[in-house]
């Protein structure tokens, strides 16, 4: 085989695994640890492990939490 052959052959990926499913209805609210969870793999997917979580302006109306 050539290089080029090689090259032609070779197993690269062209887009990331996708993340795993979450088993909730999308109109629930997460909770503070699943938001925290969420933050830490999002950053670590864009290589920014150590990055400061955003937080709302003073006077942000913020959702209404529910339990389920």
């Amino acid at each position: 085989m050539t290089a080029i052959d090689d090259l032609i052959t070779e197993d690269v990926p062209t887009h990331p695994t996708p993340a795993p499913r979450r088993p909730r209805p999308y109109e629930s609210q997460w909770t503070r640890a699943e938001q925290d969870q969420h933050w830490r793999e999002l950053c670590t997917a864009i290589g920014t492990p150590n990055a400061q979580r955003p937080t709302p302006a003073p006077g942000t109306p913020q959702p209404e939490r529910t339990t389920t």
